[in-house]
């Protein structure tokens, strides 16, 4: 469980995938290009970083022709750290032992 929290926040970890995510919360549905404007970059550029957070699972698609659409998945992400929360108020033995052998 580590991991999986440690690869999501190394995922999302980077200011331009933050302004990503809030760009595509404010705006919803959002092409490539639109977003490279933004951005004031190549759309290549900006499909990587979306690639990226698509497969952290917080982003979805859609094509309309040769147009794709990028909108982020609100219920995931806010899940994403609701399950993050919970698993760090969950008991865990080795935190237990660390603070025993402080007492």
């Amino acid at each position: 469980m580590y991991r999986e929290h440690a690869d999501f926040f190394k995922g999302i970890g980077n200011p331009r995938r933050i302004k990503l995510i809030k760009l595509l919360l404010s705006n919803g549905q959002t092409t490539v290009s639109d977003l490279a404007k933004a951005f004031d970059e190549d759309a290549s550029t900006v499909s990587r970083y979306l690639t990226h957070l698509r497969m952290l699972g917080i982003l979805e698609t859609k094509r309309e022709g040769q147009t794709k659409y990028y909108w982020v998945n609100e219920e995931k992400l806010e899940n994403m750290f609701e399950n993050f929360i919970s698993f760090l108020k969950q008991p865990d033995d080795q935190v237990d032992a660390f603070l025993k052998n402080i007492s």
